[in-house]
């Protein structure tokens, strides 16, 4: 992770799109900033769960 591109404001991300059959549930969310919200929309750039956390 780039932490010096990351900024203070976070927003939900659902871990598996809602189109591919993902809930919106807490369970499936993880919180991002801006700049690694576009990466996963833009990249090949992923979140990984591991031990419950991300």
């Amino acid at each position: 992770m780039n932490a010096g591109k990351c900024s203070a404001v976070l927003s939900n991300r659902e871990l598996f799109d809602h189109a591919d059959g993902g809930l919106t549930t807490e369970d499936n969310m993880v919180l991002l900033c801006a700049y690694h919200h576009t990466l996963i929309h833009n990249t090949e750039w992923q979140v990984n769960i591991h031990n419950g956390l991300a």
